[in-house]
């Protein structure tokens, strides 16, 4: 029986799989079929940001959704895969420009 190699994860795919990943650069590398360094070389080439920062943007761009879903902001912490609902809020505020909790109340 011979084994076929997994073919490479498209762009559109990327989100999913760097959740699944846990936001992690190399298993995220793996998952989608390059090594790190590859990796590395496309992002920075298409998006003008390392891996990790780019990876950070996926990880925050999930915490919305499930903020926008109705998650609260320690479900959402934990969903998006932070170690902890401080790292959290940190790396939220520095991107979106407003902590989750400010997030929540604009919204409502």
């Amino acid at each position: 029986m011979s084994r076929t190699k997994a073919q490479p994860k498209t762009p559109q795919d990327w989100p999913t799989e760097a959740r699944k990943a846990g936001y992690e650069a190399a298993a995220f590398a793996k998952r989608i079929g390059m090594t790190g360094g590859e990796l590395e070389g496309v992002i920075r080439e298409h998006f003008k940001v390392t891996a990790e920062d780019y990876l950070r943007a996926l990880q925050i761009n999930f915490a919305v959704d499930r903020l926008n879903a109705g998650d609260s902001v320690s479900e959402a912490a934990a969903k998006s895969r932070f170690a902890t609902r401080q790292q959290f809020s940190r790396e939220f505020k520095r991107l979106v420009g407003v902590s989750p909790r400010e997030f929540l109340q604009r919204k409502s």
